[in-house]
């Protein structure tokens, strides 16, 4: 849990005006600069996406202490549970469209897993058609347990159950969303030191 905490963390304190770590180019002043039609629609975005990575680390950290005395979950924590895999990356998506870097999230198979389980199981059970095959999910609340839970999903042509980890889903997606996070980073040095040298000489 700690390795993509510090990498947001490295992150914010790049873009922070105040820290001592900021990169000119991603300083408040540097977004005047570099986007100066939208810099603030950007600056916003890019703190907001910040400010929900850490809330979602927080409500982990919250959950995963109430797994760990035992308590079983309800179902509407499972989904809560579900719902902030899906903000926290959101907020790494979000992130890189505020500093101009692309990524490309289709690249791990684990973010989109996770995305498809919480559409049927948290977004749409009754009904999901945004994802492929279209289909429904049904909730099997007995099976919820501190480990857990098991959904059954209903396709056109045939039905499947599936166990799902609390542990797994969540191991998975902060291992994708690291490595996303992590080439940002580089990519914000690489802007920076490119930039800078073209800046100063005007």
């Amino acid at each position: 849990m700690a390795r993509f905490g510090d990498v947001r963390g490295r992150i914010a304190e790049l873009t922070s005006s105040a820290g001592t770590e900021c990169l000119t180019t991603f300083s408040l002043e540097g977004f005047e600069r570099r986007w100066p039609y939208d810099w603030k629609t950007r600056w916003d975005q890019k703190c907001g996406a910040i400010e929900s990575m850490l809330d979602m680390e927080c409500g982990f950290v919250d959950f995963f202490r109430m797994l760990d005395a035992g308590k079983r979950p309800s179902i509407f924590e499972v989904i809560g549970f579900l719902q902030a895999l899906a903000v926290q990356q959101d907020a790494v998506t979000l992130f890189a469209r505020a500093v101009d870097i692309p990524i490309d999230t289709r690249r791990y198979s684990d973010l989109k897993d996770i995305r498809e389980i919480r559409v049927r199981a948290a977004g749409h059970p009754a009904y999901a058609n945004r994802v492929q095959p279209p289909g429904s999910g049904m909730w099997t609340p007995s099976t919820i347990s501190s480990e857990g839970f098991e959904m059954v999903y209903y396709f056109a042509d045939r039905s499947s159950k599936r166990r799902h980890s609390f542990r797994d889903l969540f191991d998975r997606n902060e291992r994708a969303l690291e490595a996303l996070l992590e080439h940002i980073e580089q990519e914000m040095i690489r802007a920076d030191a490119e930039i800078k040298p073209v800046q100063s000489g005007r």
